[in-house]
This record gives structure tokens, C-alpha cells and sequence, in this order.
């Protein structure tokens, strides 16, 4: 797993705004490390691997045992997207799926933050973009739920307007959610639906607090940009009018890399399609 460095944090007793610098670990490559991230998320290749091997005999004059890893490698480039199949930026999946999961990651790493069920493992077509909340989480002692949307930029501009100024962008999202009570309870439902059945009990629990009007939820954008364009006012109207935001809490991280975001988005999906 990728790491993420803290160069830059303000935080109040109720806020928390941070710049993190997104980093491979000693003696790795990042594309390597979020390849493998990414493949995880998109396939379960590895158990893939073994069930071929062990199934191997009953295969016998379909497959042969050296062919197996073919057969691997062929799922996860039919599963995972090519990247740069759209020529216009927002639309291109690998670009803006790598924000979500450069958000899972810091969620996950920096929060402990648990994702019972990513948006990228489950959305409906592998090569479509995915279509809802970009990632809900659960924070434990008391039950918190983490609304987290996710933009990347590398617009000059700061904050740039994926922000605060986009017909879609991050104030807008959250505003529209965070009015609507039944959204947070679709989105509980889909992850109740989705989830492993250890985590079940605690997202029940969530749903029995959300309707209740009890489940505290903070909001959590993340913003992926490149490192020369990072800045301390990236966080924009989220720092400076968070009354807006229907009182919750406001956990914002901007990810700066040190490369093009198309650049890197490329090198990974190419990368992750290969067993």
C-alpha cells in the first residue's frame, strides 16, 4: 500500500483540513503498489489462480497447466477498464476511478476507516463509470459513517473549481445528500446488500441510527491533485463556510502526486490489467 505523508494540516475542535503527499513505500514503485490495489478491488484474482490450479485435471484438453496464468491475466483485461478509451478527461474511468481509489486508501490507512463495500468492486459494468455516493465508510467507538466524495484536478486555479463551482462539484454533492435523509439509507441498504457478513451486524446498526436521526456522519471530501498545484486554500468553501454543510463534521484531504494525474492513472490501469 501506498504511503501518504502529512505535509500540511489545520484542524479546530470540530474540523480537519490536511494536504497529504501520496508516496510508495521503501524499495517500490507507486504504479506497482496501486496496480496491485486496483486489481484487488476489480478482481479476486489470486483465489481465481488457485481454484484453475486445483481444478486443473477436470480442465484436462481445455486449459493446460502452463495456460493457466493466461487465463488470468485474460479476466482482469476484460474486467478492468483501458485507460484513455475517452479522449475527454471526466470522462475517462481509469483517470477519475483512480481518485476513488486513492480515497480508499487514505481512508483506510490514515482513519481506519472500514469501506464494507467499494463502489469500484461492485458497480454494474466494469468499463462504465460508477454511478452513486463515491465511498461510504464506518468509523468505530461511537458508530460514525464517513460520506466520502472524491474529485480530481489539476486546474492552476485554487481552490479549483471541481470545489466549489462545477454544476457537480463537491459543495454541491454533499449539499443535495446531506438534504435528503433516504439517501444515506439507500446508500446504508446498498452496502448492507453488498458487504461481507462480519460487517453486517454494525451496518444494521447504522440504518437503526440513521432512521433514529442518530448516526453521525462525517463529511469527508478527498481532492487528488497534482503537487505543484497543492495548496492550502484547495479546501476552499469547505473551510471557509462549513455552516453549510448541515452542521456535520468536515474531514477534508487533498492528495497531491508527484506526476500528471492522466500519467499516472495510465501507468496503473496498464499495469493492474496484467496478471
Amino acid at each position: 500500500m501506498p504511503n501518504f505523508t502529512l505535509t500540511s494540516t489545520t484542524a479546530d475542535e470540530t474540523h480537519v483540513f490536511e494536504i497529504l503527499s501520496c508516496e510508495a513505500p521503501p524499495e517500490a514503485e507507486l504504479v506497482a503498489e496501486l496496480a496491485d490495489e486496483l486489481r484487488d478491488l476489480y478482481s479476486d484474482h489470486e483465489e481465481l489462480a488457485e481454484r484453475l490450479k486445483a481444478q486443473a485435471p477436470e480442465l484436462e484438453g481445455v486449459i493446460d497447466a502452463p495456460s493457466l496464468e493466461s487465463v488470468v491475466d485474460r479476466v482482469l483485461k476484460a474486467s478492468i477498464p483501458e485507460p484513455g478509451k475517452h479522449q475527454i478527461p471526466n470522462l475517462d474511468v481509469a483517470r477519475n476511478e483512480l481518485g476513488e481509489l486513492l480515497a480508499h486508501l487514505v481512508l483506510k490507512s490514515r482513519f481506519g476507516t472500514l469501506v464494507p463495500a467499494s463502489r469500484i468492486r461492485h458497480k454494474e459494468i466494469p468499463a462504465a463509470p460508477a454511478r452513486g455516493l463515491d465511498l461510504l465508510g464506518l468509523e468505530f467507538g461511537p458508530l460514525v459513517g464517513v460520506v466520502s466524495e472524491v474529485k480530481t484536478s489539476s486546474q492552476t486555479t485554487s481552490p479549483p473549481d471541481v470545489v466549489g463551482k462545477n454544476e457537480d462539484c463537491l459543495r454541491n454533492q454533499y449539499v443535495a445528500f446531506l438534504a435528503d435523509d433516504d439517501r444515506i439509507l439507500a446508500e446504508l441498504n446498498r452496502l448492507f446488500k453488498e458487504a461481507d457478513e462480519a460487517a453486517k451486524g454494525e451496518i444494521a446498526r447504522a440504518i437503526a441510527l440513521s432512521v433514529a436521526g442518530k448516526l453521525d456522519l462525517v463529511v469527508h471530501p478527498v481532492l487528488v491533485r497534482p503537487a505543484e498545484h497543492a495548496a492550502e486554500t484547495d479546501f476552499g468553501c469547505f473551510q471557509d463556510e462549513p455552516e453549510q454543510f448541515a452542521g456535520r463534521r468536515i474531514r477534508f484531504s487533498v492528495v497531491s502526486i508527484d506526476q500528471p494525474i492522466e500519467d499516472l492513472a495510465k501507468a496503473v490501469y496498464e499495469r493492474a490489467r496484467h496478471a
